[in-house]
């Protein structure tokens, strides 16, 4: 039976380009990664805005893709990410280094953690949002909230609105069950 959905805040303008989020004004921004998504190219990562350059934002979400492949600028922002993030710290790359290995991760590591980047909008030129403006970290624009890159662009760091996310209740996790497939 086919499901009738009503929404007033639909807004029949943003169908097809890329959702209901609010598009994040440029600046330089403290979040938290509050959502996770691994898909077989890329992932993305939203991540809250606490704190930034521009008060206004703070509570906004903005949306990262990171794209698996190889090439050298994409390896080199999924690096940057999980060293502003703290999945990867220089004890590990060292480690890793002294060692002549690679480092791995799980992308759903960078749930809940913080970290400081820089948001910029520009017009995509190509595809089929062409024409539209996007919000996007340009470069390799992650640092650790403790970089020295984050007092001297003057981000403002406020921990207190870092939330314990494992402590809220996942609407999408599998309920536990006990040994014979019931619920407890």
């Amino acid at each position: 039976m086919p499901e009738e959905y009503f929404d007033d805040e639909v807004n029949e303008d943003t169908v097809g380009s890329g959702g209901s989020f609010t598009l994040v004004a440029p600046g330089y921004y403290f979040g938290q990664v509050t959502e996770v998504h691994d898909g077989d190219e890329s992932f993305f990562v939203e991540l809250e805005i606490l704190s930034g350059t521009k008060p206004d934002q703070v509570g906004q979400t903005h949306r990262e893709y990171i794209h698996k492949n190889a090439k050298k600028g994409n390896r080199s922002r999924r690096a940057a990410l999980l060293v502003a993030t703290g999945v990867w710290t220089a004890d590990l790359i060292a480690a890793a280094r002294k060692e002549n290995r690679g480092l791995n991760y799980e992308v759903d590591d960078l749930y809940g953690k913080v970290c400081c980047f820089e948001v910029v909008n520009e017009e995509q030129e190509q595809g089929k949002y062409k024409g539209k403006q996007v919000a996007k970290v340009p470069y390799s624009n992650f640092w650790h909230p403790e970089n020295k890159e984050v007092a001297r662009l003057k981000i403002p760091v406020d921990r207190s609105k870092v939330k314990d996310l494992d402590a809220v209740d996942d609407p999408y996790a599998t309920p536990d069950t006990n040994d014979d497939g019931g619920f407890f």
